[in-house]
């Protein structure tokens, strides 16, 4: 017989942008759109090695700043869709 409980783990409730501030709480839209980064960096590199590198953007800033180089695909299955 298994016998179960619930444990209350950690979440994300809110993100604050690292370059503008804006502030967004877990269930607004804006929330589901910011782009994070965390990543560990490997030998030689430009961060030293071993360093974590993190960063926290809102959309509007990663457009702003990495727009020119993003490729942005359309998503056929939306495209699909119906409009009602």
């Amino acid at each position: 017989m298994r016998i179960k409980d619930v444990r209350p783990q950690s979440f994300v409730k809110q993100i604050r942008c690292d370059r503008c501030e804006r502030l967004s709480e877990l269930g607004e839209t804006e929330f589901e759109e910011f782009v994070s980064v965390d990543h560990k960096a490997g030998y030689a590199s430009v961060f030293g090695d071993g360093n974590q590198v993190q960063i926290d953007l809102c959309q509007h800033c990663v457009k702003e700043l990495l727009g020119q180089w993003l490729r942005v695909v359309a998503d056929e299955k939306a495209a699909a869709l119906p409009n009602d």
